[in-house]
Order: C-alpha cells, then sequence, then structure tokens
C-alpha cells in the first residue's frame, strides 16, 4: 500500500524523464538532417527537403540552420 504510494511517482517522473529525452533527440537528429552541407571538390551544395517522414522544421529553425552553417570559417566567410 504505501510502499507504492512512494514508488508511483518517482517511477512516473523517470517515465516522463525518458520521454523528454527520446523527444529531445529526435528533434536534434532532425536538425542534423536538415543542415545543409557542401563538398568543396564537386562544388555542390545540397539542402534537404521534406520527406515523407519528416516535415519541414519552421522557417525560423530552418534559417538558424541555415545562417550558421553559412557562417561556418571553413567556407572562407568570417
Amino acid at each position: 500500500g504505501e510502499q507504492n504510494f512512494f514508488r508511483h511517482p518517482r517511477a512516473e517522473n523517470e517515465s516522463n524523464q525518458v520521454s523528454g529525452e527520446v523527444q529531445l533527440l529526435n528533434e536534434k537528429k532532425k536538425m542534423w538532417y536538415f543542415t545543409p552541407t557542401a563538398h568543396t571538390c564537386p562544388n555542390t551544395l545540397q539542402l534537404p527537403t521534406e520527406s515523407m517522414v519528416l516535415p519541414l522544421p519552421s522557417e525560423e529553425d530552418l534559417f538558424q540552420l541555415y545562417d550558421m552553417a553559412f557562417k561556418n570559417t571553413h567556407f572562407g566567410i568570417r
């Protein structure tokens, strides 16, 4: 009785924490997928598009990803 009462909130809290971590990981994976990539030898730029599985992130999120990608000093922009 009492023992289960004290155990349940902790188990529920741990479950919520794991759920939140999985959700955060999925968001990070999605952002990584939509980050533009470049190959300098063939001089190509790949801009990912939405798919049946992954919809596009919000316009603001995409802008932040693209803005950071093009500011990278590897590509000569400082």
